[in-house]
C-alpha cells in the first residue's frame, strides 16, 4: 500500500491546486509513482477523455503533473452546477442521475473512498486535495472532501493559506481553532502562498506563525502567474490555457501544460521544505 499526503486550504483560491501540482511533479521527479486524488469537485470545467469518460480539468492537470494519463479514480465525484436543474453529477467518469447531495452523501463518500483505495494500492504516494475551507461549520456533517475524508483515511495534512490579500495569521490560526482536537492532530505543517517580493523577508512571520500554531512553516511561496486553467474563479493567473484547447488531442494538451507545471514546480522547489514533507509522508500520522 502506498503512502499519502493531503493538501487543504484556509479558503478557496489560496493555491491548493498549485501546491498539489508542484508536489505531484516534485515527488514524481524523485522517483515515486505518484497519483493525485480529489474526492469531490464542484465545477463546470470538465473534459471528455479519449475513452468518453469525463473528468474535471483540475484532476486532469494533476494527472499530467504525475506524468500519468487521467483516470476517473483521481477525481471520482464531479458536481456540475446547472442553471436549469440545480446540479448534474459525474460519478467515476460517467453522468448519473442526481437527486440531492444529502440523500446521496453516504453513497458518494463510499464511491470516492473506494477510488482512493484503488490508487493507494497501485501507487507509492497519493497526493490528496481538499476543497474550499475545511471549517465551513454548516457543511461539516455532509463533507466528503475535507476533514471527514482525512480522518477516515487517517492522512497527514498540510494547510495552505495565502498572504497576498492579507489576514494570513488569522486565517491559519482561525482554521486550526475551529478543528476538533482529533482533526487538528492531522495537520503537520503550514504553507504560506502568494508572497509578493522576496519570501525570506517573511522570516519573522514564520517564527510568529510557528509560535501561534505550534507547527512548522514548510514553505513561503512566491506569488506566481499561473499559466494554466484553474477551476476556481478566484485564481489570479494572467494567462489561461484557452478553452478550445480542451477539444484537442490529449497528448497535445499534456505537452502544453507540462511546460507550465515544470515552471511552477521548479520555482516552488526553491522555497518549500521537501525534506520535511518527505518525512511527514513516510511517517504518516
Amino acid at each position: 500500500m502506498g503512502k499519502v499526503i493531503m493538501i487543504m486550504g484556509t479558503a478557496s483560491g489560496v493555491g491548493k491546486s498549485t501546491v498539489v501540482l508542484a508536489l505531484c511533479r516534485l515527488l514524481t521527479k524523485l522517483g515515486y509513482r505518484t497519483a493525485p486524488f480529489k474526492a469531490q469537485n464542484i465545477t463546470d470545467k470538465i473534459r471528455i477523455l479519449s475513452d468518453s469518460k469525463k473528468m474535471s480539468i483540475s484532476s486532469i492537470l494533476a494527472a499530467a503533473a504525475c506524468n500519468l494519463k487521467p483516470h476517473p479514480d483521481m477525481g471520482p465525484v464531479v458536481m456540475i452546477p446547472s442553471k436549469h436543474d440545480g446540479m448534474n453529477l459525474i460519478l467515476n467518469g460517467e453522468e448519473v442521475e442526481f437527486t440531492s447531495f444529502i440523500k446521496m452523501r453516504s453513497y458518494l463518500f463510499d464511491q470516492a473512498f473506494s477510488a482512493y483505495e484503488r490508487l493507494l494500492k497501485d501507487y507509492d504516494i497519493v497526493v490528496v486535495e481538499g476543497a474550499g475551507s475545511p471549517v465551513e461549520l454548516n457543511l461539516l456533517d455532509h463533507d466528503i472532501v475535507n476533514m471527514n475524508f482525512a480522518t477516515h483515511a487517517n492522512t497527514p495534512v498540510l494547510l495552505v493559506s495565502e498572504i497576498h490579500r492579507g489576514g494570513v495569521f488569522a486565517a491559519v490560526y482561525g482554521t486550526l481553532a475551529l478543528l476538533s482536537e482529533k482533526q487538528r492532530a492531522l495537520i503537520k505543517g503550514v504553507i504560506i502562498n502568494k508572497f509578493m517580493g522576496d519570501p525570506s523577508l517573511f522570516a519573522d512571520g514564520e517564527k510568529i506563525m510557528a509560535k501561534i500554531t505550534k507547527m512548522p512553516v514548510l514553505g513561503v511561496l512566491p506569488f506566481m502567474s499561473i499559466e494554466i486553467e484553474d477551476e476556481d474563479s478566484l485564481t489570479e493567473g494572467v494567462l489561461k490555457t484557452k478553452e478550445s484547447l480542451y477539444t484537442d488531442k490529449e497528448e497535445d494538451y499534456v505537452a502544453l501544460v507540462n511546460s507550465a507545471i515544470d515552471k511552477i514546480a521548479t520555482k516552488m522547489e526553491a522555497y518549500i521544505d521537501m525534506a520535511t514533507i518527505n518525512k511527514i509522508i513516510n511517517k504518516g500520522v
